[in-house]
């Protein structure tokens, strides 16, 4: 695998956080939790909750996952190359599904 590669696990219930990791030299891996939400005009929205400021979207879902894998690639590079700590998520996903009377 080379260096700044980025690797995702999928997953096929889009609804729900998605895990990607990226991998950068030094078989440092990182792994964030990923957010895609639908949004206005039929678009999806896809966010990192631990890198700040990492949005994106896209027209598919197909394209939302693969600009979010582009975003963290940029956002990883970015503080990578100011010599910054790059940023773990050590957040939790609770999926549930509540009805509500």
């Amino acid at each position: 695998m080379l260096p700044g590669s980025v690797i995702a696990s999928e997953r096929r219930d889009h609804c729900f956080p998605v895990a990607v990791v990226v991998y950068y030299g030094r078989m440092q891996f990182y792994s964030y939790r990923i957010i895609i939400e639908p949004d206005e005009g039929g678009t999806f929205h896809a966010y990192v909750p631990a890198l700040p400021g990492c949005h994106t979207w896209g027209e598919t879902l197909v394209a939302t996952r693969k600009n979010i894998r582009d975003a963290i690639d940029a956002y990883v590079r970015s503080v990578i190359a100011d010599g910054e700590t790059v940023p773990e998520d050590r957040g939790i996903a609770i999926v549930e599904t509540i009805s509500a009377p």
